[in-house]
This record gives C-alpha cells, structure tokens and sequence, in this order.
C-alpha cells in the first residue's frame, strides 16, 4: 500500500529531524545546510505564503555546526532512496 509506505518515510524523516536536534524548522535546515556546502550554492525557495518566506530567509542567519553538519549527514545516509529521479522518457532528455 502507498500511502502507509509514504507514511512510514514522514514518520522516519520525522524521527530524523528529532534525532539531529536542531532547534528550527525543517526547511530552515535544508536551506541551511545546503548553504553550508559551497560558497557558490544560492538556494532558491519557493514560499507562497509570507511566513514561510520569512521562514526561509530566517535560515540565512543559521550558522550550523560542524557536528550538526555530522549529524545531518549521518542522518541522511541512513534514508534509502526509492525510485529515479525521472520518469524514463523524461530521463532520456537529459542527456545522461
């Protein structure tokens, strides 16, 4: 069934972002982190509600540390990604 599997992978991802322990919103995290990777890296969020703009421009001011980068990674390494990224015909596009 879907939508329990779905299910599961929120409830994990859910549990992640308790066990990393970082006192902001998940998406704060991401643009945060991603922000942390290279200094060439401009994330660009879409928000179509002004507090989750304001939400997102407020992960600007997160300086992660590096054991919060550690855990964050840790984290990540244990989520199995399920799927392609693209349909076939659309991966067939891309040149790849």
């Amino acid at each position: 069934m879907a939508g329990a599997s779905a299910a599961r992978r929120k409830s994990k991802a859910a549990d992640d972002h308790e066990r990393v322990k970082i006192p902001h919103q998940v998406a704060q995290i991401a643009l945060s982190w991603l922000l942390a990777q290279k200094l060439w890296i401009a994330p660009i969020p879409g928000a179509t509600k002004l507090n989750r703009l304001e939400e997102n421009i407020g992960a600007a001011e997160i300086e992660l540390s590096a054991k919060d980068l550690r855990s964050i990674e840790e984290a990540a390494s244990a989520i199995a990604v399920h799927g392609t990224r693209y349909p076939p015909e659309l991966e067939a596009l891309t040149g790849r």
